[in-house]
């Protein structure tokens, strides 16, 4: 459905693709991207495997790596496959309010990263806003985990217990949206371009 909306309003359409179709604003769009390619031929002639191997190379594949893995270990991933069954510990066995609250989460997931990318990511630093974000998820899974161990677990009905832990678990899912979600992407493409100019003075 996303992908349909997003679609409506492209300006291109796929007749693009039709050499009878294509207008100047296309030809320069693709000479463009030629362009870039070239450069990016030019700048890793003559790479070889084994320099990804060096110091500033392989310290640079270990961010990228286990950047991803921190993205995996927020749990976030989980919590959007098996969200029905999740907070059904948190509200009780009633299926339509555990797959409204999955809906919700889902929609809340779309709208804040959303308002992050549009608003507020070239605003924060990268570094900061990761280690941040990763104390406050830490402290909310803390909260729920606490709260969920010392309240009787609810039935066929929510209770305030249950409520309090949802709330924690969607400030969780806005924080994880405003860094973990959407940053280790653009953060290991930008730490990843000084290893063309390491290998340009090298050569």
């Amino acid at each position: 459905m996303k992908v349909g909306i997003v679609g409506i309003y492209t300006p291109e359409t796929w007749n693009r693709a039709n050499p009878r179709c294509v207008g100047p604003e296309v030809k320069a769009e693709f000479n463009e991207i030629r362009v870039g390619l070239e450069e990016e031929l030019r700048a890793t002639e003559g790479f070889n495997k084994r320099e990804l191997l060096e110091p500033a190379n392989r310290y640079r594949l270990l961010l990228a790596f286990f950047m991803f893995c921190g993205q995996q270990c927020t749990g976030m991933t989980a919590l959007a496959y098996f969200g029905p069954q999740f907070f059904k510990l948190l509200v009780g066995n009633d299926t339509n309010q555990s797959l409204l609250i999955t809906g919700l989460f889902g929609a809340e997931k779309f709208i804040t990263v959303g308002i992050y990318i549009l608003f507020f990511s070239e605003m924060w630093g990268r570094k900061p806003t990761l280690w941040i974000s990763a104390l406050l998820m830490a402290g909310c899974f803390i909260i729920v985990t606490v709260v969920k161990e010392t309240t009787p677990a609810p039935d066929a009905k929510a209770t305030p217990a249950g409520i309090g832990m949802v709330a924690m678990i969607f400030l969780t899912n806005s924080v994880y949206q405003f860094s973990w979600g959407p940053l280790p992407w653009p953060y290991t493409a930008e730490v990843s371009n000084p290893m063309l100019v390491y290998h340009q003075f090298h050569h």
